[in-house]
Order: structure tokens, then C-alpha cells, then sequence
């Protein structure tokens, strides 16, 4: 049941930082530009972030959600 909180958590940080990317070039603002590619920014690392948990819930998935020992 973990495995798919984690799925579902990926996902919900996955679409935040598409929104996020997205919406930052519709906000732009003539007094502070630079506040633009820190939004960007903050939106491609959550993106990146997603995207790994993402990955780990599919290993996690596919190994039946439990926990194993590397040796």
C-alpha cells in the first residue's frame, strides 16, 4: 500500500511542477523578470523530483512493495 502512496504523491508533484513551469510565463513581471526563472526553476526541480519518486514507486511496485536487503 506504501508503493502506491508514492505513486500517487509523484504524480501530485509531477503535475504541480508542469503547473508551475507553465503558469511562470504567464505571471511575467516588468518590475522583478528574474522572479520568472526562479519559478521556472523551482518548477524543474520539482519536476525532477516527481519524476525520481515516480521511478521508485515503479521499483518498488514491481518488487511487490516489499522491503529487500541489498546483500
Amino acid at each position: 500500500m506504501n508503493c502506491y502512496k508514492f505513486l500517487v504523491g509523484a504524480i501530485v508533484v509531477i503535475v504541480s511542477g508542469i503547473f508551475l513551469v507553465i503558469n511562470s510565463d504567464k505571471s511575467r513581471s516588468e518590475v522583478r523578470p528574474d522572479g520568472n526563472i526562479a519559478i521556472k526553476v523551482s518548477g524543474g526541480f520539482l519536476l525532477m523530483f516527481g519524476i525520481l519518486v515516480l521511478i521508485g514507486s515503479f521499483i518498488g511496485l514491481s518488487s511487490g512493495c516489499q522491503p529487500q536487503t541489498i546483500l
